[in-house]
């Protein structure tokens, strides 16, 4: 393909630095996106479905509603001549961005309406109607919402063909009568409101909670007045776990565990805040986040849940952990380390597990607990236990012995 009459090349540069991203940019939007628009022209990426001279209504989809669109017009009775007598032209998008504006002009030409169909947010319906308002004449586009400003494909949630064929059948319902395809049409919906109105008889609820034996049940309880937040990992179950002692306000992003409180304890009156942090965390990136606490000098308790292995989805061994640390003892003897050099983390005694002092296995006594969030700066807390799926499939294979839990 040629651009301004020279061979197209796609380049790429990584350096981002201030005055070369000019010209990235400008190969971006002035070569990359026309040669991406010339590929999808050329192989027929966008497809018109069906198309008439006489045409009044246009259905624009995408993706999966694509297929959700031809399930539809199929269950309310629409075939090709019937979409013919309709005047009704469907153009399904394989590129929906950067959109080919001028195919999308080509197709509402003689159009009175046109009716976008798409998942979630309305994404392709703002690029139909910016690229059809230089048209000069007015085109209603109706999507999420109707020409009254009602709700048409939701926002929210999903769609299926049903939906789908109830929303059509009332915007199409005078093309549908014209086309003599209404009788079909109304059949089906009005099957559809009958199985909506069904009623289903409701299943006892179930507070949701931890796996049987699983360690969070212990190590994510709250001493009274503290305050948690999660992170991605099985402790994130407490957001809807009915218990408040186990209860977290705020959940990170991966990586994140801690970082908003750095920022945020200065404008609070809350004295301390609990962090969970899973062990796959802690090596990928979240070691650090320990340090910039200590450095900033916020009171705040980081519940380090260490098990040994990415439980929540399949037991993997975390990323980082065949090198520094190899162990809890290890993870809290670099702790200790970075208290030594940086007078910064304090580490909560250790405690055998069977020993006197802790309440059950893999957790510290309350009074340690309670300790651990007076707001006396960054403390870290090592709770040592396996998952117990993962230490029963250890057991069955002769890997591991009787379980036991330390807390460092």
């Amino acid at each position: 393909m040629r651009i301004d009459g020279v061979p197209f090349a796609k380049r790429t540069d990584f350096s981002f630095f201030p005055g070369k991203n000019i010209e990235m940019e400008r190969h971006l939007y002035q070569e990359r996106h026309v040669a991406v628009l010339g590929y999808a022209r050329a192989n027929g990426l966008n497809e018109v479905i069906r198309e008439g001279a006489d045409d009044t209504v246009g259905i624009i989809t995408a993706g999966k509603s694509a297929t959700d669109v031809a399930q539809a017009l199929h269950d309310l009775g629409v075939d090709e001549p019937a979409l013919g007598r309709a005047g009704v032209r469907v153009l399904r998008m394989g590129l929906v961005y950067p959109v080919d504006e001028e195919l999308l002009r080509r197709f509402a030409t003689g159009l009175d309406r046109v009716i976008v169909v798409e998942e979630k947010r309305d994404f392709l319906e703002r690029h139909v109607k910016a690229a059809l308002q230089p048209l000069g004449r007015p085109i209603e586009v109706v999507g999420k919402t109707d020409g009254a400003g009602r709700p048409l494909f939701p926002v929210a949630g999903g769609m299926d063909a049903d939906l789908i064929a109830t929303q059509l059948a009332r915007l199409l319902e005078a093309e549908f009568a014209r086309a003599g395809i209404a009788a079909r049409a109304a059949r089906h919906t009005e099957q559809l409101e009958l199985i909506a109105r069904r009623e289903h008889a409701v299943s006892a609820g179930r507070t949701p909670n931890f796996c049987s034996g699983c360690p969070h049940s212990a190590s994510t309880v709250l001493a009274e007045g503290q305050v948690a937040w999660g992170s991605p990992g099985c402790n994130c179950f407490n957001t809807v776990i009915e218990q408040p002692k186990r209860h977290i306000d705020v959940m990170t992003q991966y990586g994140g565990e801690g970082l908003p409180w750095i920022g945020l304890a200065r404008y609070t009156d809350r004295e301390h805040m609990v962090q969970h942090i899973g062990d796959g965390a802690i090596y990928h990136s979240s070691y650090l986040n320990i340090r910039w606490a200590v450095a900033a000098g916020v009171n705040i308790t980081f519940k380090l849940l260490y098990n040994g292995v990415v439980a929540n989805t399949g037991a993997q061994n975390p990323v980082g952990s065949r090198g520094w640390p190899s162990s809890p003892g290890d993870l809290s003897r670099g702790r200790r380390g970075d208290r030594d050099r940086d007078q910064g983390a304090q580490p909560v005694p250790g405690r055998a597990a069977r020993a006197g002092g802790a309440d059950q296995a893999g957790r510290p006594a309350g009074g340690d607990r309670r300790r651990a969030g007076r707001g006396t700066g960054t403390t870290v807390m090592i709770y040592d236990e396996s998952c117990a799926n993962e230490r029963r499939r250890l057991q069955r294979r002769g890997k591991a012995g009787d379980p036991s839990g330390t807390c460092w």
